[in-house]
């Protein structure tokens, strides 16, 4: 996993990370479906996992996360 600190246009710090599926999932707790963010719940972390594991057979798989600090 790694992450970085930014500052953003309005100066506020946020944190980004870039790690493995299997370990960023373990520290989120929402996620963006394209329009908001929405509280995981166990069926959408099961299929984001049964997709990282499918995709990860054939190519190289990465998840990203942001928290704002």
């Amino acid at each position: 996993m790694l992450a970085v600190l930014v500052k953003d246009h309005s100066h506020q710090l946020q944190m980004l990370t870039q790690g493995t599926a299997d370990i960023i999932l373990d520290s989120c707790v929402d996620y963006w479906n394209g329009r908001d963010l929405t509280p995981i719940s166990p069926s959408d972390r099961k299929k984001i996992i049964d997709f990282y594991q499918r995709n990860s057979l054939t190519a190289y798989c990465t998840a990203f996360a942001y928290k704002p600090l």
